[in-house]
């Protein structure tokens, strides 16, 4: 990083800057996806000039680098992420990956880039510091049980892929089709246009009745009631015409 100068570091981050503004007017799609990571970028490289055009000393040079390489592999991580699931499952192989899933391999992807940075530039000991943290993550744990709970449920839900977005479903009554599988709650479309949230640990374990994308027709039961006066053939009719 020493050997970026000043004016390029400049450089870098009013390109990054006037791109990511670029994605905020949707000019165009890969952009929009990529402005946080381009806006991150070039904040971190305009740091980086400043510290060199202020000359400070001690740690600053190898801090300001180190978010600039941070921010790197951030803006790397993210268009990895964007060709493969956007490009080549969806439009070349027809896979549309669930959120969920998604969000797993991309939080897997950024420890994976951030794990050498923070050590060979801020000289962190990352397996230290996830020893250390050991004691603190089963006090979470043991805190936020339930809400690991529905996460791992979500998890396990987006591993078997019976239930992905278009499937119509039924859970526990609530019959509807499936919007999104997110981290906490599956987001259910109703045939009357409304979306109910369903906690990913009440689906694990509800009996969910399966009906398919529309490509076979299914039967709904539904319960009606008539007046005892009116004749069991019109109602028939009726019930047939509508």
């Amino acid at each position: 990083m020493r050997a970026v100068s000043e004016t390029l570091a400049l450089s870098i981050a009013v390109v990054a800057l006037l791109m990511a503004a670029a994605g905020r007017v949707r000019t165009l799609a890969v952009l929009r996806h990529l402005q946080g990571a381009l806006a991150l970028l070039g904040l971190a490289f305009l740091g980086y000039w400043g510290v060199r055009l202020a000359q400070l000393g001690g740690r600053w040079p190898d801090w300001s680098a180190g978010v600039v390489l941070l921010a790197l592999g951030y803006l790397l991580a993210r268009l990895v992420l964007l060709v493969v699931f956007e490009w080549l499952l969806v439009q070349r192989v027809g896979v549309r990956v669930p959120r969920l899933a998604r969000d797993v391999v991309a939080l897997l992807l950024y420890l994976l880039l951030a794990a050498p940075v923070l050590r060979l530039a801020f000289s962190m000991d990352v397996g230290g510091l996830l020893a250390t943290s050991a004691v603190l993550t089963v006090v979470i744990g043991l805190a936020f049980q339930e809400t690991l709970g529905t996460l791992l449920a979500g998890i396990a839900l987006a591993w078997e892929q019976r239930v992905a977005a278009g499937e119509w479903i039924e859970v526990d009554g609530v019959l509807g089709c499936v919007e999104e599988l997110g981290w906490r709650t599956l987001v259910l479309r109703t045939r009357l246009d409304e979306l109910v949230l369903l906690p990913n640990s009440q689906v694990v374990k509800a009996t969910v009745r399966l009906l398919g994308r529309g490509e076979s027709p299914v039967a709904v039961p539904v319960r009606l009631g008539v007046g005892y006066g009116a004749a069991p053939h019109a109602v028939k009719l009726l019930l047939a015409s509508v």
